[in-house]
C-alpha cells in the first residue's frame, strides 16, 4: 500500500508499507500460538499478527532554480545492471535501505547520481555491564557500514545507446563477535561467511551498456568487479 503526498513540483513524499507472505494457520492469533509478530504472522485463528512492514519512506525535493533533485529516507537503490533486464537486479546492491541520493542532469546526454547509503548500524540492547533497560551502542561506537556510490548515466537516444559507468566505496566498521548476525548476514557479494572483525574498506566498479538499433535488436552487457 503506497501513499504519495505531493506538495508541489519541487516537494513530495512517499510512504509504502507491505504485509508480504502470510502462511495460513501460522501464528498471531489471541488463542492459537506461534509467532505473533514479523514476516508470515497473522494467519492463525484470530488473525492478529503484527506483520506490517515499512518498505519505503522518503521525500523528494528539487533545489530551487536548479536541475538538482534529492531523495532521502528509506528508499530503493540499485547499481546499474542492463545485461538481463532491469528487473534482474544487480548482484552487488539492489535493495531497500536508508540513504540520500542526489541526481543532477547536465543535459539530455549526461546525468550523475551520487548516493550515501547506510545498510547496517547495529544497535545493542544494554551495554557491557549488562542489560540496563536502555538502548545503546556501547559495545562499539564505530560499527556502522557506509556506502558511497557514483553512477554516470550517458544516454544517446539517436543511436539507441545507453552507457553507465559506476563505482562504489564501502567503509566497513568494526563488528563485534556479538554482532555476528550482522556480519554473517552480508551475503556472498559482501562477505565470505566469516565474521568481519576489525572492519576495513571495500570497493566495487562496473560498466553497463545497452544498445537498441532500428531493427529492434537489443544488446546489453554489464561488467563489474570489486
Amino acid at each position: 500500500f503506497q501513499v504519495d503526498c505531493v506538495a508541489s513540483e519541487q516537494l513530495g513524499g512517499t510512504v509504502q508499507v507491505e504485509v508480504g507472505n502470510i502462511y495460513w494457520g501460522n501464528g498471531g492469533g489471541d488463542t492459537w500460538g506461534g509467532a505473533g509478530a514479523g514476516n508470515g504472522a497473522g494467519g492463525a485463528m484470530g488473525s492478529d499478527g503484527v506483520n506490517v512492514e515499512t518498505r519505503h519512506m522518503y521525500i523528494d525535493w528539487i533545489v530551487p532554480e536548479t536541475d538538482l533533485s534529492i531523495r532521502m529516507g528509506i528508499l530503493p537503490f540499485a547499481l546499474p545492471f542492463f545485461a538481463n533486464g532491469a528487473e534482474s537486479g544487480n548482484a552487488i546492491l539492489d535493495d531497500d535501505l536508508a540513504g540520500i541520493v542526489a541526481t543532477y542532469t547536465f543535459n539530455e546526454y549526461v546525468a550523475v547520481n551520487l548516493a550515501w547509503l547506510r545498510p547496517w548500524n547495529p544497535f545493542i540492547f544494554g551495554d557491557e555491564s549488562g542489560d540496563d533497560g536502555t538502548w545503546s551502542n556501547g559495545r562499539n561506537d564505530h560499527d556502522a557500514i557506509d556506502l558511497f556510490a557514483l553512477t554516470l548515466p550517458l544516454t544517446f537516444a539517436e543511436y539507441g545507446l545507453e552507457i553507465t559507468p559506476w563505482g562504489m566505496y564501502g567503509s566497513i566498521g568494526e563488528i563485534d563477535d556479538e554482532d555476528s548476525n550482522i556480519s554473517n548476514g552480508l551475503g556472498g557479494a559482501w562477505n565470505d561467511g566469516t565474521r568481519l572483525g576489525p572492519g576495513g574498506n571495500a570497493w566495487w566498479a562496473g560498466l553497463s551498456v545497452h544498445l537498441t538499433n532500428r531493427e529492434t535488436i537489443i544488446e546489453a552487457q554489464s561488467f563489474m568487479y570489486g
